[in-house]
């Protein structure tokens, strides 16, 4: 019998055998064949594969030194709690249903911002609003270039010239200064890494991209009030209409069809689901009076599932999505099978906070993180009682060992 074949049969019954065979203690676990192992070691969640780590298996360290990644690795609420200090964060683990401490290597990350994460990495910013990608499980860091180098931003020195502030130019794509641009392709110059980064950001959610290892950041005048970007087949979906291919010397711009205005507090997220179709996905919210007068607290009130339909250019309205998960927010989306990851809940999204006015304009008032069924729009919380400071919002993250 095949290796793969074994161990996929063996965790058939659940988690539990897993469980028991991470229990490093047992004499014979080490003794176990190498691909044995390293079968295994890709089916455990990553608290487990940490606990192997600790006991010095071989296995684990030729995982990683492979580079091989946990192929079912269940995402993890990552927050500030108030009892650690600046050196550490929060790690909610929903495989496990409890908390953990992650100790942070210096510069405190506790005194900075975090806005995003994709792929185990976390996208942080410093107090000179350069990015900086963590890896919270690995403690790696990859500085991204300086925000300097974006293109709406100018940097404001006083008369030491020391930086003071950041000027910030609010024009996009439609500006008409722009229109020398040749649309469909954009020149930039050309990389040598594998790993390329897209920022959504402001004014009005444009994109901009960079090569890890690079020294700018690159604008993409192509769209304007994106949420999220995906990378499906070599190529990055934003929003709902526009697909890039950032790989050659030039970059190519396609639209996939025309975009459908939204005059309301909906947010849009694009997501691959596991059986190969692109999702769009709504996010209804309703704004209520917050603890202050002046505040408003964001609530979520249910979620619509489209199917996105490149042949037909158009969206088809889904449902649910069955025996599947959802997880939404500052986060890269996904969509997850239950069946792989059975602590989750099927047809429901997971939800974090992403509303732009209250995530920096009001971090005084209850973060809107819950969990959403898509049938009946029953929003529940993720832990009770919530564990995080409501200064800087939680965010999923999907943790792994690379990097």
């Amino acid at each position: 019998m095949p290796v793969k074949q074994f161990v996929e049969e063996k965790i058939q019954g659940g988690r539990s055998w897993l469980t028991m065979a991470t229990a490093a203690a047992s004499p014979g676990w080490p003794d176990l064949p190498m691909d044995i192992l390293l079968e295994i070691l890709r089916l455990l969640e990553c608290t487990d594969l940490m606990r192997c780590a600790a006991t010095g298996t071989r296995a684990y360290c030729d995982l990683r030194r492979r580079g091989i990644a946990g192929s079912r690795q269940t995402p993890c609420l990552i927050y500030r709690p108030e009892a650690t200090g600046l050196n550490a964060i929060g790690m909610y683990c929903l495989s496990e249903k409890r908390p953990y401490v992650i100790p942070i290597p210096d510069p405190p990350i506790s005194e900075w911002h975090w806005f995003g994460s994709s792929d185990g990495w976390l996208m942080t910013a410093d107090c000179r609003s350069d990015i900086i990608l963590l890896n919270p499980i690995t403690g790696r860091q990859i500085a991204l270039p300086p925000a300097i180098t974006m293109e709406h931003v100018k940097p404001v020195m006083n008369e030491e010239g020391i930086l003071q502030m950041y000027e910030v130019s609010f024009y996009d794509a439609r500006n008409p200064s722009l229109e020398h641009t040749e649309p469909g392709t954009y020149s930039l110059e050309e990389y040598h890494d594998d790993y390329i980064a897209v920022l959504v950001h402001g004014p009005y959610d444009q994109l901009s991209f960079a090569k890890v290892g690079g020294n700018t950041w690159n604008w993409l005048a192509v769209d304007f009030f994106l949420v999220d970007c995906i990378y499906h087949d070599g190529w990055f979906y934003a929003g709902r209409n526009s697909c890039l291919n950032l790989h050659g010397p030039c970059v190519v711009h396609k639209t996939i069809f025309p975009r459908i205005q939204q005059y309301n507090m909906n947010q849009e997220y694009i997501v691959r689901a596991p059986w190969g179709d692109l999702l769009q996905i709504y996010r209804t919210m309703d704004g209520i009076r917050g603890e202050q007068p002046d505040n408003q607290v964001v609530r979520t009130l249910g979620f619509r599932v489209y199917k996105i339909s490149l042949d037909e250019q158009k969206l088809v309205m889904m449902t649910g999505i069955g025996d599947h998960a959802l997880f939404v927010g500052q986060n890269a989306s996904v969509c997850l099978s239950v069946k792989d990851h059975p602590t989750l809940m099927l047809n429901h999204v997971y939800f974090t906070d992403d509303d732009f006015e209250t995530l920096f304009c009001d971090k005084s008032s209850r973060r809107d993180v819950g969990v959403c069924n898509i049938e009946n729009y029953t929003v529940t919380r993720v832990v009770c009682p919530e564990l995080w400071m409501y200064s800087l919002p939680p965010i999923w993250l999907t943790p792994s060992l690379i990097g």
